[in-house]
């Protein structure tokens, strides 16, 4: 793209107690290279623009069936058939889900799993479905499905909001009491499992918004939150990782054996470093010749000695093998909650042990550290738009800074926090629900393809008449997503890229109302330029008469104002003085009725009114004669308004 470029839409949301950033489609990958995490050079940085230069977001549209608005669903991605299954979450209404659904990505369709009607709660649960949770979490076990963890009450009593679950001392969060269940995706059966400890130990406490990896017969849990016992109970120690062993159904407390140096020593029964309470952390399994490591980022952690709990941005690296920790030493990391992680590894570069770290959406923000990573003070926040990709390289002795690359262009998701989601095929990312604006994300379900060869883009100009005809703005529409804008105040805009097979809608504004549309399909490799359909203007008449209704009042100052939906204002379009006759006239643009058909859900966001008012100038004064009324233009429709003089004083 060259020229001046469109404005991409933006957006934020700021929780009440934390000050927070949400973040609209904002994708971090960091290099995993080899079994080590390294950061790319300067001078990497067209190779890597080039790796992810066609990387492209797509809505998923769906038919009837859908999982529908929510935050806080658990999702794993399944192989055969390609897609994934959804539990859980939180809807519009606030209240907990335990519905379960699969995804055919083939189809590009849902399926709700009717695995019985019976939610069973608590410690005592035998049969039936899980209860409803939301921030619980989904691993494979072959054909089988393990659920562990989540909220079964995020209120108690309270409003439902996010924030509920992010305040300081967050008492009211309750995990469930029944941690663990199994879904046969064969027979679509869901069955609750019961684990002892191993020798003596116990299971873990239950827990939600937790970090959780499975490996082979393996799950293991590190973190979370354990409800109104968490910030004071000693006893949960912030460094113990869990595994619970499927194939002999029970758990083991794994106490950490050391620190995990860079060089690839080991620092038997010492850690060097703080490794603090946390929840809403992120953690994705890399696995590189025999070596086998879960890495955890983020989270709302807790520090001891003030009791604050803030965000983070932490890489932590648990080692499976040697059972120690080791934390990476990054000048920079997004600092995020509540986001999604994923690994992506591309057949190319899979063979090399390369990979990428994948973080999308969340609570957050991109203070850059000017040493090490740790904590910053929650309201020095940075607002980020647009989606960029980052990428760091840690195999220098001195850490770079990041590279940034805008490359994620064209349609994106809203702003959003608490959304789930899974990759699918080769480098296909699923998104599944979130919340945003305090409510659950309309736009709901994305698709974002890593490699950007799984369909074509096209691209979007606009004619150069726009400037001759008036034109003040121009949004492109995608449902009610909107993917690109343009001012007059800047020049004529070059072409917008967007996915293929994309159905857009131009809006063109003055003065804040519509004036021209157009819709139309976006074809692979081609360039489409806007066709705008300008309305007609209609002609609107207004007579202004004396206090007896019936003799002409004629010389009046008359100002015709439009309401500018955009900057929420009252913008004057025409103004002159009555006729012989009290008349005024004016062609003006209609602002009632012209969105119909595919532009019908944007009626009461861009709807509005004209003003009219007349006075009488004197040597007094002035006599307001028609003090604003207001006049509604529809399409095709005339305006004849007759007004009679209330001769109501105002001072000049």
């Amino acid at each position: 793209m060259t020229g001046t470029q469109w404005s991409r839409r933006g957006g934020q949301h700021v929780g009440r107690n934390l000050n927070l950033v949400s973040f609209v489609g904002v994708v971090f990958v960091l290099v995993l290279s080899q079994g080590q995490l390294c950061f790319a050079q300067n001078n990497n940085q067209q190779q890597s623009s080039d790796l992810f230069r066609d990387t492209s977001w797509e809505q998923l549209q769906h038919a009837s069936v859908s999982p529908g608005r929510r935050y806080g669903a658990a999702t794993l991605s399944i192989s055969s058939p390609k897609g994934l299954i959804l539990f859980g979450g939180v809807d519009e209404a606030g209240v907990i889900l335990g519905d379960t659904y699969q995804y055919f990505a083939d189809q590009k369709q849902w399926v709700q799993l009717k695995s019985g009607s019976n939610s069973c709660c608590g410690k005592n649960c035998t049969s039936g479905v899980p209860c409803p949770r939301a921030y619980s979490s989904l691993h494979s076990m072959g054909t089988r499905a393990l659920l562990f963890g989540g909220s079964c009450d995020l209120s108690s009593g309270a409003s439902h909001e996010l924030e509920h679950i992010l305040e300081s001392r967050a008492t009211k969060v309750e995990p469930c009491e029944d941690t663990l269940w199994e879904l046969d995706m064969l027979n679509n059966k869901w069955k609750r499992l019961y684990a002892e400890g191993y020798k003596g130990a116990t299971s873990p406490p239950p827990r939600t918004a937790h970090g959780a990896i499975s490996q082979s017969n393996s799950l293991y849990v590190y973190g979370g939150h354990t409800g109104s016992t968490w910030a004071s109970d000693a006893s949960q120690d912030e460094r113990v990782v869990w595994e619970y062993r499927w194939d002999q159904n029970r758990w083991s407390r794994l106490e950490p054996q050391g620190e995990m140096l860079k060089s690839g020593q080991v620092l038997a029964s010492t850690i060097t470093f703080q490794i603090r309470k946390r929840y809403g952390h992120a953690a994705i399994l890399h696995q590189y010749q025999s070596k086998n490591r879960i890495l955890f980022h983020g989270g709302f952690q807790r520090d001891e000695a003030t009791g604050d709990v803030h965000v983070t941005n932490d890489v932590l690296e648990w080692d499976i093998t040697t059972k120690t920790w080791r934390k990476w030493e990054l000048q920079y990391s997004p600092f995020r909650a509540f986001h999604t992680m994923h690994l992506y590894s591309p057949s190319s570069a899979f063979s090399q042990g390369t990979g990428y770290m994948v973080i999308a959406f969340g609570f957050g923000h991109d203070k850059p550290n000017t040493v090490t990573v740790g904590d910053v003070p929650s309201d020095e926040v940075d607002v980020v738009r647009g989606v960029d990709i980052h990428v760091f390289d840690d195999s220098s002795v001195t850490p770079q800074d990041f590279v940034t690359y805008d490359v994620l262009q064209g349609l994106k998701p809203t702003p959003r926090q608490g959304a789930s989601g899974a990759f699918i095929g080769d480098g296909i990312l699923i998104t599944a629900g979130g919340y945003q604006d305090g409510a659950t994300s309309g736009d709901a379900y994305w698709a974002l393809h890593m490699r950007g060869q799984l369909y074509d883009q096209g691209t979007l100009s606009l004619p150069a008449e726009i400037g001759a005809k008036g034109v003040e703005e121009i949004l492109v529409m995608s449902g009610e997503v909107e993917i690109g804008s343009w001012k007059s105040a800047s020049p004529l805009p070059a072409q917008l890229d967007i996915p293929s097979g994309t159905d857009i809608i131009v809006l063109a504004f003055q003065n804040g109302t519509l004036m021209a549309t157009e819709k139309l399909t976006i074809v692979p490799q081609e360039t489409k330029t806007a066709q705008l359909v300008y309305l007609q203007e209609e002609l609107v008449t207004v007579t202004c008469l004396r206090e007896d209704s019936v003799s002409a009042f004629p010389d009046l100052d008359v100002v015709m104002d439009v309401f500018d939906v955009r900057e929420k204002v009252w913008t004057t379009v025409a103004s002159g003085k009555t006729d012989v006759e009290g008349k005024f006239r004016a062609n003006v643009v209609p602002v009632r009725g012209v969105y119909t058909g595919a532009l019908s859900s944007y009626a009461a966001k861009y709807e509005t009114s004209y003003r009219f008012t007349a006075t009488l100038s004197t040597e007094n004064g002035s006599l307001q004669i028609v003090p604003n009324e207001l006049l509604e233009v529809y399409p095709s429709s005339p305006v004849e308004k007759s007004y009679a003089s209330a001769l109501e004083t105002l001072h000049a």
